[in-house]
């Protein structure tokens, strides 16, 4: 596949961060570039189309108001959460949550952690695509041949 060509702009702080990470990695700024926009775009993507969908969240509370915010959130979507860990590191408090719900429903969760500005990773593990028959058979469908 071949290459396209375009210019970008960024702060002069996060060009410096790039620069050192290149530097430190032995990689081009390029190549950090397509990386960082590939994922990105994963991530993106994930909301387009209705699917059904696993994923591991982790999301960060540094305080008892964050703390609460998180437990709300997943007691809404609880759902999706099919297992979860909760643990104190430090002043931190950490949810770590396997995630298995119709990608409307996850985004639904994400979304309430943004608007609460929750530091959290979602990482999709699989999607299944097939409109509402997929998402109404659910996670069983993926086992059917």
């Amino acid at each position: 596949m071949g290459k396209k060509r375009f210019g970008v702009s960024v702060s002069s702080s996060l060009y410096a961060l790039l620069e050192d990470a290149a530097r430190h990695y032995g990689v081009t700024l390029s190549q950090i570039v397509e990386e960082a926009l590939g994922e990105y775009l994963s991530r993106l993507a994930h909301g387009r189309e209705e699917h059904w969908c696993k994923a591991v969240l982790v999301a960060i509370a540094k305080g008892r108001e964050e703390h609460d915010l998180i437990e709300r959130a997943v007691g809404e979507h609880g759902a999706a959460a099919r297992s979860m860990l909760h643990s104190h590191v430090g002043e931190l408090c950490v949810f770590f949550a396997y995630l298995e719900e119709s990608s409307s429903s996850i985004n639904s969760l994400l979304s309430t952690l943004k608007r609460g500005r929750i530091q959290h990773v979602f990482a999709p593990i699989e999607h299944q695509a097939g409109g509402r028959e997929a998402l109404r058979r659910g996670p069983l469908s993926s086992r059917v041949s």
